[in-house]
């Protein structure tokens, strides 16, 4: 007998008659105003709290905050970056628009 924990949703993938279906992931990136260790572990423990977000790599020597996952909340992530006090540099797509 098996025990599980009822808090912890199970995740298993959606299954179509040819076998598994494929999601795509996305990665974004926000330039962030970091200067220490410290500061990209803060971003990485908001932001990876999020739904849909698989993994952050926040480098803090490069100034960039990269997340990957499916069905990515632009907005919802920019905000957990917020909440740690860090000056946002750049958006994704900002650099396109800026181009324009």
């Amino acid at each position: 007998k098996f025990l599980t924990d009822r808090r912890t949703p199970t995740r298993r993938p959606a299954v179509t008659d040819r076998g598994f279906r494929l999601t795509m992931s996305e990665t974004l990136e926000w330039k962030v105003a970091m200067t220490c260790g410290g500061c990209s572990k803060a971003i990485t423990a908001l932001v990876s709290k999020l739904d849909g977000v698989d993994n952050v790599d926040a480098d803090w020597e490069a100034k960039t905050v990269k997340v990957t996952g499916t069905k990515l909340d632009q907005d919802a992530i920019t905000a957990a970056i917020g909440k740690t006090g860090k000056e946002i540099l750049a958006k994704p797509g900002d650099a396109a628009d800026a181009a324009e």
